[in-house]
C-alpha cells in the first residue's frame, strides 16, 4: 500500500463466465473482505455450504479467508469484484449494517467502478487517498433508501449454529433466544437470505460434520454422535441413514481418505469445523 488509510481498496477485476463455469476459492485466496457485483446474466455463490444466487444488480460480500466458488448458471455471466482492507475494514463494514446479499435498485455503477479502476494504482498521494471516497460512494449504493433492520441475523445464528452443533438443545427457539428475536423473525430472514429454514441449516451443518469426523478420524459413532449434537447414537444412526442412505460405519467404509500425512487429531478437526475457519482439504 503507497499510502497508509484506515481502509483501502486492495484490488479490483471483471469476469465473465461461460455458462456452467466454476471457480473455487481456498480459504486462504484472500485476506481481505471482498464485494462482488453482478452486472448481467446469473450464477451461484457457494459459501459454507450455503448457495446464494446472483443476477443483475445483485451484490455479495466475503469476509476475509472465507472459503467460496462460484458456478455460473448462465452464458456470459459478468461479475465485478473489488477487495478491500485496512485497520479499520471490519468496523468500515459492519458500521453499515447491510446484509451479505444486496439487491441495488439503481443501474449499474459502470462510470463509479471505471474510476476506482483507473485510481487504484496511482503514485499520487491526493488521487489514491482518494479513492476511500470511491469505495463509500459504493458502499452507499448498496444501501440505496432501503433499511436492514435484521441486518447480520442470519451470519449471526450461522455462527451461533457452527458453535453449538454438539448442543443437544440446538435449534429455532435456542438461536431465537440466543438472537433477542421472535422465532418467526428468525425463520422469515433464513428463508429471504438462504431460501431455507434455520432447522435445515442445523441439519446440513451436523451431517457435514459427522461426514468430516467419520471421513478423516478415527473416533467411535457413538463419539461423533455426541459431537454433532445427538445423545443416543440410534438416533444418529437414523438421522445419518435417511440424509445419507447408509449407515455411518458404510459411510466410513466407503470414504475414508486418511494417512499419517493428512490426518489431523479429532479435537482440532472439530475446532475447525464450528470456528468456520478452514475446510478439510481435498485429498
Amino acid at each position: 500500500m503507497p499510502y497508509p488509510l484506515p481502509v483501502s481498496i486492495r484490488s479490483f477485476g471483471v469476469k465473465n463466465f461461460v455458462s456452467g463455469e466454476r471457480d473455487e476459492n481456498t480459504e486462504l485466496h484472500s485476506p481481505f473482505f471482498e464485494i462482488i457485483w453482478c452486472k448481467q446474466n446469473v450464477g451461484d455463490i457457494i459459501l459454507f455450504e450455503e448457495r446464494f444466487t446472483l443476477a443483475e444488480n445483485d451484490v455479495f460480500c466475503y469476509y476475509p479467508h472465507e472459503k467460496h466458488s462460484l458456478h455460473a448458471l448462465s452464458e456470459n455471466w459478468e461479475i465485478y469484484w473489488l477487495s478491500f482492507d485496512g485497520p479499520l475494514a471490519a468496523s468500515f463494514w459492519s458500521s453499515y449494517g447491510y446484509p451479505r446479499k444486496m439487491h441495488v435498485s439503481k443501474p449499474f455503477p459502470q462510470a463509479l467502478f471505471d474510476r476506482i479502476k483507473q485510481e487504484i494504482g496511482s503514485t499520487d498521494p491526493v488521487v489514491f487517498r482518494n479513492t476511500l471516497s470511491l469505495l463509500c460512494q459504493l458502499f452507499s449504493l448498496l444501501g440505496g433508501g432501503d433499511s436492514f433492520p435484521e441486518a447480520g441475523l442470519v451470519p449471526r445464528a450461522l455462527e451461533l449454529i457452527r458453535d453449538n452443533l454438539h448442543n443437544a438443545e440446538l435449534n429455532v427457539n435456542f438461536l431465537a433466544e440466543q438472537l433477542n428475536t421472535h422465532r418467526s423473525t428468525l425463520v422469515a430472514q433464513f428463508r429471504k437470505e438462504l431460501n431455507r429454514t434455520p432447522s435445515k441449516a442445523i441439519r446440513d451443518r451436523r451431517i457435514a460434520l459427522a461426514e468430516r469426523l467419520l471421513r478423516y478420524t478415527n473416533l467411535n459413532v457413538r463419539e461423533i454422535s455426541r459431537r454433532c449434537g445427538f445423545p443416543e447414537e440410534s438416533s444418529f444412526c437414523r438421522f445419518f441413514q435417511t440424509r445419507n442412505h447408509m449407515t455411518p460405519i458404510q459411510f466410513r467404509q466407503q470414504n475414508s481418505n486418511r494417512s499419517a500425512d493428512t490426518e489431523e487429531s479429532a479435537d482440532a478437526l472439530l475446532r475447525n469445523d464450528v470456528a468456520g475457519q478452514k475446510e478439510i482439504p481435498n485429498l
